[in-house]
């Protein structure tokens, strides 16, 4: 039975998880990257994985790129899990960055998942633009 739930992340061996779910997706499958989507905010990101029973299943992060000011990003789920942790992924990053007080909370979303965002309450900012030659749409959500 699946018993889906989110957390931030505890250790390395989860961490290291949720990069490998963050590969498979992002490099092999959707080609975005050509050899990893790891950048310079991975070190100071707060990971959240999503958890079928012990097992991850999704992921993405969250982190402060300026001041009182969060970006959530690389929300990545297992094709055998989509449509089942994406939005307890995206819930559990708003509430951990709720409790920081911060002034925005933002995202850059790829334009086919832009539905999914205004359903959870995300609002646009601005045009979309291409970012690793896809199009993609800034998004924000207001506390």
């Amino acid at each position: 039975m699946m018993r889906i739930y989110c957390r931030p992340i505890k250790n390395p061996r989860e961490r290291s998880a949720c990069f490998k779910i963050r590969e498979q997706i992002f490099v092999a499958e959707q080609k975005l990257f050509s050899d990893s989507d790891r950048d310079e905010y991975d070190d100071s990101a707060i990971h959240i994985a999503a958890f079928d029973n012990s097992h991850i299943i999704g992921t993405v992060r969250i982190y402060e790129k300026e001041k009182n000011i969060w970006y959530g990003g690389r929300l990545a789920v297992l094709k055998k899990y989509r449509g089942k942790a994406g939005k307890l992924l995206v819930k559990t990053a708003v509430q951990t960055v709720s409790k920081f007080k911060p002034v925005q909370f933002k995202a850059l979303v790829q334009a086919e998942n832009i539905p999914f965002f205004i359903k959870l309450k995300w609002k646009k900012i601005g045009g979309q633009i291409i970012h690793h030659g896809r199009p993609h749409q800034l998004m924000e959500i207001i506390f």
